[in-house]
């Protein structure tokens, strides 16, 4: 088996192992419109459910992409892949968030939060604007100064347990909490911006390395478990998708009532179709 994990990684070529182990789904290029070069030479290699965000874009419906960045070190190839892959989404038609982790920074390597905001303004933010990114369709964010993926985080952190986090990433009993905390953080940076101030409800994309889908699995396994929206059959045919009427769900889940009758509106259309 490969051990795989956000912070270290045995090296492994078998792709087609890979992908069986992590439950992933092949990329196939036919189904890609126009294909990135990273797409035409395997390097993005599979995916989970991106049938979703390429429906959206074919059907002209709103769609986004959502990133980060450890202000940690000098930007370096990967990090350029990374972002290569975001602009290729924006060219399609979506919408940009990339998340400034600097809280995680901070408790995993011990960085300040004000060093992290130089290191993220002079040797990523700018190079980003470099590589082709619009900036009048990227939204970038601090994780410190955004307090909703905060709350998220611990909203989310009841829907799981130190069993869970012990079989994802191997965490110890020497394990400091604050790095424990940073992946229910980042399930936060991941989420948030289907709230209504950050976009609505629309299907997200998350282009990671495949050390990185841990974190992934963690995500949306919380969010399965939140029940903030109900899904139900109606008596006389169709679907009924409420927000749960739960404390904690509607506390971060309300917004404008007419706003989220439309988005509902709009899912029952794409679920019928």
């Amino acid at each position: 088996m490969v051990d795989i994990d956000p912070w270290s990684s045995d090296v492994s070529t078998d792709y087609d192992r890979i992908i069986q182990q992590f439950g992933l789904e092949s990329v196939s290029l036919s189904e890609i419109p126009n294909p990135s070069l990273h797409h035409r030479r395997d390097i993005i290699f599979a995916h989970r459910d991106l049938g979703n965000i390429l429906q959206a874009n074919a059907q002209g419906d709103p769609f986004g992409v959502m990133t980060g960045l450890m202000p940690s070190g000098q930007m370096h190839l990967g990090h350029k892949m990374v972002i290569d892959q975001v602009r290729w989404f924006q060219e399609q038609g979506a919408d940009v968030t990339i998340a400034v982790a600097d809280l995680e920074a901070n408790a995993t390597r011990g960085i300040s939060l004000e060093e992290c905001r130089k290191v993220a303004l002079e040797e990523y933010v700018a190079n980003y604007v470099a590589m082709g990114l619009d900036p009048a369709r990227t939204h970038i964010y601090f994780q410190s100064m955004r307090p909703i993926v905060q709350r998220m985080g611990f909203t989310l952190g009841k829907r799981t347990n130190l069993s869970e986090f012990e079989a994802i990433y191997g965490f110890q009993g020497d394990t400091n909490l604050a790095h424990v905390q940073a992946p229910l953080v980042q399930a936060g940076d991941i989420l948030h911006p289907q709230l209504d101030e950050y976009g609505g409800l629309r299907p997200i994309v998350v282009p990671v390395g495949v050390d990185q889908d841990p974190h992934l699995r963690l995500c949306r396994g919380l969010a399965g478990k939140t029940n903030w929206f109900n899904v139900n059959d109606r008596k006389n045919g169709g679907l009924r998708i409420t927000v749960s009427v739960m404390d904690d769900n509607q506390s971060i889940v309300a917004g404008d009532k007419a706003t989220t009758q439309s988005v509902f509106a709009s899912i029952v259309d794409v679920l019928k179709g």
